[in-house]
């Protein structure tokens, strides 16, 4: 199966990510974060492995209209094609927990308290 598609929106994900371009938010479960489209949605979240703690894979899903997931890829699913796969979706991960958490609002509002 040829996910070069795929690769490119995780490319594309992850330079809007980090332009601060992109408006993630929580989802319904915990530790998975979402960017909403038009028509569709993508979400982010981390699969935690309990057989080799640390080795986690990042998962990116496409989800419709109805809430079903029409796509799924992990990095492993995708290093063929994109080689730091995991490097580029764990950077993707972290960036969009912090925005869809309000990390460095929290922070800067913590900040204005102690410089009171």
């Amino acid at each position: 199966m040829s996910y070069q598609k795929t690769a490119d929106i995780i490319i594309k994900i992850s330079k809007k990510t980090q332009d601060d371009l992109i408006e993630w938010e929580t989802t319904e479960r915990a530790g998975k974060y979402q960017v909403s489209f038009s028509n569709y949605s993508i979400r982010i979240f981390k699969s935690i492995s309990n057989e080799t703690p640390g080795d986690d894979d990042y998962i990116i899903q496409v989800i419709n209209g109805y809430g079903e997931t029409v796509e799924e890829v992990s990095d492993v699913d995708i290093k063929s094609l994109l080689p730091d796969a995991y490097k580029i979706m764990k950077n993707t991960y972290e960036l969009a927990r912090r925005k869809a958490m309000g990390v460095d609002e929290a922070l800067d509002s913590i900040l204005d308290e102690l410089d009171e």
